[in-house]
């Protein structure tokens, strides 16, 4: 029976986790399976794969504007070495690939993928089954599991010898690879030297968790509010600021770099869920527990766990778990096994009611818990510190400094909410679902947003955070300095534009003999007021940076950035009648895909192309930045 060998290559972990959910699925089928981490293939280690001993599935990003992650990109190399040689060096592989991308970025969904599958067929390899197209805005793991039922499956069965049972297992049967570690508990501080030092040295087992063995702390220098809050909601506001970090040793970035921050759980969140799920109700006593994740074999040097210890159980839950949101059902079936009701274990295995609590009602876990499984045991600390999915993830923002001009001070652009204590749960899912009427008239807690709410309490001079430095898919290189540029954008999407627009200023000032194309921006906020950076967008102007500034209105004139292009029809028209120009486009899902949109139907009025967006994608002369 042939072994199965999954290979993700991955940006931010999202390849590693659908890589080890298909693992976990195969394993729960007695299907033997290996999952690695593409970075460490020796790419000639392909040519010895014969479709007779494996099948190997590619798990495999896109960054940016259709570009691979980092850690393909030897094989990438290898790939096209052979191709090039005309050599049909892999025509005993037999592969698919899974793609995951972002249907927002339309020009280059799955574009990465779909290069992969063309250099595979080049090289004479044979495609097992149908290639996977997940699209991150509709859920990668469900998008997962839809091309597992659909296109997977069917091939398994075929192929190998199941237990007619065995396909109907629920997830929480799965087989899970045996942990490396043991989880213990200690009573004591960390310092008071309760654990024993081993000679094994810790490693994350998944992307987040490697990120956690590698943070840097940035102190917080100056909190500046950027504009007036305004109310959106009968005790909510809006509030938009300026996060000015310093990093406590010497960390460098670049313009257009992003910032991954690690938010943390404050303390009464922390207290509040350990009541519910330890019975503890005391922050000393959390403070007082201590966490040992040891290697089960002493003699080995390395071992996987899922975050650094030893650690207080206070800094594991403020730090490493995500106690706030409502994690997907997979995960939540790890709490069945403690609810003693079997109405409440039909509630976490229900879909339609967990898609309508997570995409439609601000609900915390917390609430959850509270609401719909009052049956819900203690949950052991060690059992609990075991769950998987539920790591604390990292949150990232656009850093809106230049480099050139703030080498040591680092800013981030935030906008966050606050709303009023409570608020009521919504009728529809109850409406819809009879059986859970009688919660209706129950009334539950809003949480504010995990990471921007908490970088908005954040003290001056005596606060601290953690995160990392990551290089952007953007890139300053010094022809995009000499041609005609577009940026559009709305909101806080002005980061990373007022990022460049100063990089620009200071190359400018530096050297004067330097000539600029001409660059247009166009700006869409609620109000006047809101503009971000408003005495800086003035200076760049005056300076001679922008060329000219379109402002569009939505609360005040009724306005969109979208009419603004169509009013400005013959500016954007000869831009992009221009070869040379480039189109920088930063905002929301929505915005982004509706600008383009605009670009298009502008393009094909003006006979430029049919497609004009699809054009510039292709020539490398538009770059989207959006957040979900």
């Amino acid at each position: 029976m042939q072994n199965i060998q999954i290979y993700f290559a991955t940006e931010t972990g999202n390849s590693e986790q659908i890589a080890n959910t298909l693992a976990n699925k195969l394993r729960s089928l007695n299907v033997t399976n290996s999952v690695h981490d593409i970075y460490y293939l020796n790419p000639s280690d392909l040519i010895e794969l014969k479709r007779e001993i494996s099948y190997t599935i590619f798990v495999v990003s896109t960054c940016g504007q259709g570009c691979f992650p980092y850690s393909i990109q030897k094989l990438i190399r290898w790939l096209k070495k052979h191709i090039k040689q005309g050599n049909k060096v892999l025509r005993d592989m037999s592969y698919t690939i899974i793609g995951l991308g972002s249907s927002l970025y339309e020009d280059s969904f799955n574009l990465a993928a779909k290069k992969l599958d063309k250099y595979f067929r080049g090289l004479g390899a044979k495609k097992f089954c149908k290639c996977g197209e997940i699209d991150e805005v509709k859920n990668n793991v469900s998008e997962c599991l839809l091309w597992w039922d659909e296109v997977f499956f069917p091939f398994i069965k075929r192929n190998y010898t199941l237990d007619k049972y065995q396909h109907c297992l629920n997830y929480l049967q799965i087989n899970f690879e045996p942990k490396s570690f043991t989880c213990k508990i200690y009573f004591g501080v960390p310092g008071d030297n309760l654990i024993l030092n081993n000679n094994s040295i810790q490693e994350g087992e998944c992307y987040i968790s490697r990120k956690y063995f590698a943070l840097s702390a940035f102190a917080v220098k100056e909190k500046t509010l950027l504009c007036k809050p305004f109310k959106i909601g009968p005790q909510s506001f809006r509030k938009t600021f300026q996060l000015t970090l310093l990093p406590t040793y010497s960390c460098t970035y670049k313009t257009l770099d992003l910032l991954d921050i690690l938010p943390s759980n404050t303390e009464d969140i922390i207290v509040k869920f350990s009541k519910r799920i330890f019975n503890i109700d005391n922050i000393d006593k959390l403070n007082n527990i201590t966490i040992s994740l040891t290697p089960n074999d002493q003699s080995c040097s390395t071992y996987k766990v899922p975050f650094p210890t030893p650690c207080s159980l206070t800094y594991a839950l403020k730090y490493y778990f995500d106690i706030v949101t409502i994690p997907p059902k997979e995960v939540l079936l790890q709490f069945t096994p403690f609810v003693t009701e079997q109405n409440e274990k039909r509630i976490i295995e229900d879909d339609y009611f967990h898609q309508l609590l997570t995409k439609f009602y601000k609900l915390s876990l917390l609430d959850y818990i509270y609401i719909f499984l009052p049956s819900l045991k203690y949950i052991p600390i060690e059992k609990f510190l075991t769950f998987f999915g539920m790591r604390q993830r990292f949150r990232t923002y656009s850093i809106s400094s230049s480099s050139s001009i703030s080498k040591n001070d680092i800013n981030i652009t935030v906008s966050t909410y606050t709303e009023g204590p409570y608020a009521s749960l919504l009728y529809a899912p109850f409406v819809i679902n009879p059986k859970y009427l009688y919660f209706r008239d129950l009334r539950v807690q809003y949480y504010n947003g995990t990471c921007s709410n908490f970088l908005f309490t954040l003290k001056e001079n005596s606060s601290y955070i953690y995160g990392q430095i990551r290089k952007s898919s953007l890139d300053i290189s010094s022809f995009m300095l000499k041609v005609p540029l577009i940026l559009i954008t709305h909101g806080t999407g002005i980061a990373p534009i007022r990022a460049l627009l100063n990089e620009i200023g200071y190359i400018k000032m530096n050297n004067r003999s330097v000539k600029l194309g001409p660059i247009y921006l166009f700006y869409g906020c609620r109000t006047a007021e809101d503009i971000l950076y408003n005495n800086e967008l003035i200076y760049f102007k005056e300076s001679g940076v922008l060329e000219r500034t379109f402002f569009a209105f939505s609360k005040s004139c009724k306005v969109h950035v979208q009419d603004i292009l169509i009013e400005k029809e013959q500016e954007v028209t000869d831009f992009l009648k221009n070869i040379e120009t480039h189109i920088y486009i930063c905002g929301s899902p929505t915005f982004t895909v509706n600008i383009k949109k605009t670009l298009s139907w502008i393009g094909k009025k003006n006979e430029i192309d049919h497609d004009v967006v699809e054009k510039l994608s292709r020539e490398k002369r538009i770059y989207t930045e959006t957040w979900n």
